[in-house]
């Protein structure tokens, strides 16, 4: 009885370490990895940034150093409550430099601009890039492509204006909204990406204060779905959201949380029925992105860091011999899954379900030593039905 115990003991031991060094070397390998920040630009008098705004960049350090993320977004409103004024602006050190100076952020970032970056100066901003190391805002919209490690496929981000886009204002010296429209509708027809991300300010769908952005339903919802876009990432309401209407194959998610917090969900029921798969403003926080050969998974984390949510999205199918890009309904399936503890982001995702439309489940593993990140999950699947997805993260995560 004695044996058996111990061997019991050192194969849970060994289960768990394999899994442990197994994510070590898948995140090097074998993903391409970022996140996405919105509505990060602290407050225009000292100390020029918030608590919680630097909550989520230590967190953001800690994940990005973790899992050696390759770049950032920023989907706008860099800079409150009005901008910066020139390229030499001061706000560019004390809110943004000092604020991430993990030097696990000294990465591309991919920036936007957002209504309140509007309020002033929008050439300073993407001026700054030939100053920074890191601040990458070449243009007013621009493209940047990745390509999958240790995979033939790729992603491409494009990030766009949607201030330029629904509420031009000529004093911005920004092109008119006829231009960036036609620039968007190319760029999306030319692209080959197996993963075509959309970045910008304002949402299409959200249930928060802000609400639908009507404009986008008219002018940027049609291109979205004739190229069949994986994702479209935005800000301007202050919380966390996923929302994906079940008539349609884009994922649209709202990282507005990198500064001020709001939960009010107003315009909640203004949303495609059971479109809201996912929401959270009681904290901080960003979405964690992880990009591999099988799928687009992106995380939802707070800054305590208490709860997550996660999705998996298949990529597009390129076909070989037409100059479009469709998506395969057939093998292009979601899952989420409800996760009791991960205390570390470096655990791999296992046991994926075999049925598309279940949740993934994953083997109760006890924990053997304290020092050993696991999780245990429950299975709770019922009559194949997606679930959403709580989190629970260790205090001791950030630390």
């Amino acid at each position: 009885m004695e044996y058996t115990w111990l061997v019991f003991y050192f194969l849970n031991i060994w289960v768990i370490l394999s899994k442990f060094e197994f994510s070590k070397g898948n995140n090097d390998d074998n993903e391409l990895c970022f996140s996405v920040i919105g509505d990060m630009g602290g407050i225009p008098n000292p100390p020029y940034s918030t608590a919680s705004q630097k909550r989520v960049a230590k967190l953001l350090g800690k994940v990005t150093g973790k899992l050696k993320c390759k770049f950032i977004m920023g989907v706008g409103d860099n800079f409150y409550f009005d901008g910066v004024k020139n390229v030499n602006d001061p706000r560019f050190e004390l809110t943004y430099e000092r604020t991430y100076s993990d030097p696990a952020l000294h990465v591309p970032w991919y920036m936007i601009a957002g209504n309140h970056d509007h309020l002033s100066n929008i050439s300073a901003q993407i001026a700054y890039t030939k100053l920074s190391k890191r601040w990458h805002y070449p243009d007013y919209f621009y493209t940047e492509s990745h390509k999958i490690p240790k995979s033939s496929k790729t992603l491409q981000i494009i990030m766009i204006d949607t201030m330029m886009l629904c509420f031009h204002n000529k004093r911005s010296g920004a092109p008119p909204p006829q231009v960036q429209l036609k620039w968007i509708d190319e760029t999306l027809n030319k692209s080959k990406a197996n993963y075509l991300v959309v970045g910008g300010h304002h949402p299409m769908y959200s249930a928060g204060t802000h609400g639908n952005t009507n404009c986008l339903h008219e002018k940027l919802k049609p291109l979205l779905e004739k190229y069949n876009v994986t994702v479209y990432f935005s800000g301007h309401d202050h919380n966390l959201q996923h929302i994906k209407d079940d008539n349609s194959s884009i994922h649209y998610f709202i990282s507005g949380s990198g500064n001020f917090v709001d939960p009010r969900l107003t315009n909640k029921d203004k949303l495609p029925n059971n479109s809201l798969r996912f929401e959270h403003g009681s904290y901080g926080g960003f979405i964690l992105v992880r990009v591999n050969n099988e799928n687009l998974e992106a995380i939802i984390t707070n800054s305590k860091p208490e709860k997550l949510y996660r999705i998996r999205i298949k990529p597009r199918v390129v076909e070989k011999y037409h100059s479009t890009v469709k998506r395969n309904m057939d093998i292009d399936f979601e899952t989420s899954s409800i996760i009791k503890k991960m205390p570390d982001l470096l655990m791999p995702v296992e046991n994926q379900a075999n049925n598309p439309t279940e949740a993934v489940a994953f083997d109760n593993i006890k924990q053997v030593d304290s020092s050993i990140s696991t999780y245990t999950t429950s299975t709770n699947n019922t009559k194949g039905e997606e679930e959403s997805s709580l989190l629970q993260w260790g205090e001791n995560s950030i630390r």
